[in-house]
């Protein structure tokens, strides 16, 4: 039975049970006479089979070119993805393949069926939310080794990574220092066999510079005639990390093929670096991947958990100096109404005369709220101006402090430089609240003002 507003009497609808299939491409067509244009939503069952009909309808329309969009597709099936791939990709042709720990876990995917077309013009549009919560992953071997150069000797996480994928999920490549000075990217680990891309401050211990050799010695060691000698190679460097961060003292970088030769990994890789869509969205990718049983055969960690303290450390402070300031904004406002009060006092024959001369109490009113709006408006406006300018000079100063007497006040973090980012909705939240606090402390003085009787003030007059 059911019951509307603008319907007098309730009525009987039939309600009948049907199982509903949701397309996973839910809209095609023609944009133009040349162009098609398909909506994909979602990898689940049989999407490969619905976009290759959709291609193939759009191909017998006239489409020249194909836009296939993908923005806000979750992901799903591995499988689907690969059957969608083979619209576009001949037979037996290899799609993607997983690696993980142990190599009889491994998968390759490659195409089984014969495409639609391999030559049309294709356009793929994606956004933030396309893909799944994990867009990008990269191989890595690593491994603790001693790098030694002039004499010196310094430990070093060393990475094998595989330049093009590895610099998608990271904004590594944007420090790294090439021999003209400028960003040159990871590509330079490709331009030398055994080329080495090293943290500053590395290099300032180890007193290279790019072009300089040094000696990578690993901890594992080769049995030779002449006895067991630890396995190590020696390296060029071609780059340095700029990124003012524990990259710069503890990490360097080689291809991912020299790092599996090196360390005798073969084709396997000890582990994977993963960027999420969403920076905040790590915690709750690893408990997914621990009820899918996954974290019993490995070990997941996140960048909360490895360099979370600064992070946590800003997020308690900025709340504590929110309150602590806000109890100075209290002061403040406090000692306005302490001023105003006094004019007040001070002004009551003027206001008496006001009154007797035909001044409203909505003028009086009026005339001192603006009168506190004013002086709070003036207090607030040199407090920000103040406040920005110490803001943005404070990175500065730190480093000159920093640099002036050794003192490495950031070292219990993972940066050594001073954050500072000053942001317009943080400025626009003080003035408010300071604002808030100047209503509250205008209007009782401006009332007492407003409301004084003429009679009483200017009889002792």
């Amino acid at each position: 039975t059911v019951s509307r507003t603008n319907t007098p009497d309730p009525f009987e609808v039939t309600v009948s049970r049907q199982k509903i299939t949701i397309k996973n491409v839910p809209y095609q067509g023609m944009i133009n006479e040349e162009v098609g244009y398909l909506k994909l939503t979602d990898f689940t069952m049989k999407a490969g089979q619905e976009v290759k009909d959709a291609v193939k309808n759009l191909k017998s329309q006239g489409a020249k070119n194909i836009i296939v969009d993908l923005r806000g597709n979750p992901g799903g099936l591995l499988q689907e993805a690969v059957n969608i791939s083979n619209v576009f990709i001949p037979k037996f042709k290899e799609v993607v393949s997983t690696k993980g720990k142990f190599q009889s876990k491994n998968e390759t995917y490659t195409t089984i069926n014969e495409p639609v077309d391999t030559e049309i013009p294709l356009v793929i549009l994606t956004g933030s939310s396309s893909a799944s919560a994990s867009e990008i992953v990269a191989g890595v071997v690593q491994d603790s080794v001693l790098l030694a150069a002039n004499g010196q000797l310094q430990g070093a996480n060393l990475l094998g990574i595989e330049t093009s994928a590895y610099s998608r999920v990271t904004a590594l490549p944007d420090y790294v220092v090439g021999a003209t000075g400028a960003s040159a990217g990871l590509g330079l680990l490709d331009q030398s066999r055994f080329g080495i891309i090293l943290g500053q401050s590395l290099a300032r211990k180890l007193q290279v510079s790019i072009g300089d050799e040094l000696l990578v010695v690993l901890a594992s060691a080769s049995v030779t005639p002449a006895g067991v000698i630890p396995r190590q190679r020696r390296f060029s460097v071609v780059g340095l990390i700029n990124s003012q961060s524990q990259l710069d003292s503890q990490f360097a970088y080689v291809t991912l093929e020299t790092a599996q030769k090196l360390m005798r990994t073969r084709d396997r890789v000890h582990g994977v670096h993963v960027k999420a869509r969403d920076l905040f969205l790590t915690r709750p990718a690893e408990t997914l991947l621990y009820d899918a049983d996954v974290g019993q055969t490995l070990r997941i960690s996140n960048w909360q958990r490895n360099f979370g303290n600064l992070y946590q450390a800003i997020a308690v402070q900025k709340a504590t100096m929110f309150v602590l300031l806000s109890f100075l904004v209290a002061v403040a406002a406090f000692n306005l109404v302490s001023g105003l009060m006094m004019i007040v006092e001070q002004r009551k024959p003027d206001t008496a005369i006001l009154r007797t001369m035909g001044a409203s109490f909505t003028t009086l009113l009026t005339s001192f709220v603006l009168l506190g709006f004013v002086l709070s408006f003036v207090g607030v406006l040199a407090g920000l101006l103040a406040g920005w300018l110490i803001a943005t000079g404070l990175p500065g100063f730190y480093h000159f402090i920093n640099s002036q007497f050794e003192l490495e006040l950031m070292t219990q973090y993972f940066i050594s430089y001073l954050p500072v980012d000053v942001r317009s909705t943080d400025l626009l939240n003080i003035v408010l609240a300071s604002m808030a606090l100047t209503a509250l402390a205008v209007v009782p003085p401006a009332v007492r003002a407003a409301g004084a009787e003429p009679s009483r003030v200017l009889a002792h007059e």
